[in-house]
């Protein structure tokens, strides 16, 4: 029963009906009252918060998902590292089947995107557990970093920051920004007031034309706003390298928030996209998964998944290995944003200027 509501919850996010919304938005006056109500403590420091040592990077979104953060989380990670900057990534390890408290990733089982974002950047130090800001003290004194990138942290307030990055994903629907559970924001568009760096994922140029007029009003007049492309997106093999000879024809497979992406990035490559065996976000892949996808898909059509599914459902394909195919999109960071994000929170000095 709660299953089959929630999937018509996400359903009227992607599709409003009038009669959906005329039921969920009693609901959400009530969620968006209390999300005011927490705020405001916050904003008026009746609730404390929790100073780390060293400058706090939050990279975070409005919504439930969808606004590719773990994508945008490691190549700003990259870039950080690669001017020489020490970086902890904190993260709370979502839907992991052996949660941690406190440590560095081993495996998917202490969350898919915290174990991938490791291996896709061994040069930084992911930590994983809830208690976020409480781990933020305790990777101080263990690692002694330069900064600390907090994934997700939008909504995370008890661990002070030195800047919010908001990233919204302007290949959506710029009339749809219901809160929770009409839409799917956690947050109304009017908390972005707290975010001096807004960046704007994946649409094209016309569609980020469209949200920057969109926001305008609820942000401050000298935050940094910025479009962050989604173009460089490659077709792996099962051992990683790219793929010489472009399949005409696919089977996909994905645990996403907005599935709709990855086939529209697929299809992108001129691939035709057969169907699309879609999971819930953070899907925990078992090996019946994988059977039914394998048997219901001929030998001579491959199987296409992301990068986040694929640390999951490596372990899991077996014989049918050869068949599967993973997808890499890379966003691309302007030199403008990282610099405009290092000097609002005074890391500029530790790199020589930027």
């Amino acid at each position: 029963m709660l299953t089959t509501c929630r999937h018509w919850i996400e359903s009227q996010h992607r599709r409003p009906t009038p009669m959906g919304q005329a039921l969920l938005a009693p609901l959400a006056w009530g969620y968006g009252l209390g999300v005011w109500v927490r705020n405001a403590l916050y904003d008026w420091k009746l609730m404390p918060t929790v100073a780390a040592l060293v400058p706090v990077i939050s990279v975070g979104n409005l919504t439930t998902g969808g606004t590719g953060k773990t994508p945008i989380v490691k190549a700003l990670t990259h870039a950080l590292v690669a001017k020489g900057l020490k970086v902890v990534v904190l993260t709370r390890g979502y839907k992991a089947t052996e949660p941690l408290d406190y440590g560095q990733p081993t495996g998917p089982q202490h969350g898919d995107e915290a174990w991938w974002l490791q291996q896709q950047v061994p040069q930084a130090i992911v930590i994983v557990g809830k208690n976020r800001s409480a781990n933020a003290l305790k990777a101080c004194e263990e690692y002694h970093p330069d900064m600390i990138v907090l994934e997700d942290g939008f909504q995370h307030r008890r661990l002070g920051r030195a800047v919010d990055v908001v990233l919204m994903d302007a290949s959506t629907d710029p009339s749809h920004t219901a809160i929770l559970p009409e839409g799917s924001y956690r947050e109304p568009l009017a908390s972005l007031k707290r975010a001096p760096l807004v960046w704007l994922t994946k649409g094209d140029e016309t569609q980020s034309v469209l949200w920057v007029g969109k926001i305008k009003p609820f942000i401050q007049s000298d935050t940094d706003v910025q479009r962050i492309p989604f173009d460089a997106v490659t077709l792996l093999n099962s051992d990683g390298e790219g793929v010489e000879a472009m399949p005409k024809q696919a089977v996909l497979v994905s645990g996403l928030a907005k599935p709709d992406g990855f086939e529209a990035s697929v299809q992108s490559l001129g691939v035709k996209v057969i169907s699309h065996h879609t999971f819930g976000d953070h899907h925990p892949y078992r090996a019946e998964d994988v059977a039914r996808v394998v048997m219901a898909t001929p030998k001579e059509i491959p199987l296409i998944t992301t990068e986040k599914d694929w640390v999951k459902l490596g372990p899991l394909v077996g014989q049918s290995r050869s068949q599967w195919h993973i997808l890499r999109i890379e966003p691309c960071i302007p030199p403008l944003a990282i610099e405009a994000l290092l000097q609002t929170a005074g890391l500029s000095g530790k790199v020589g200027g930027v």
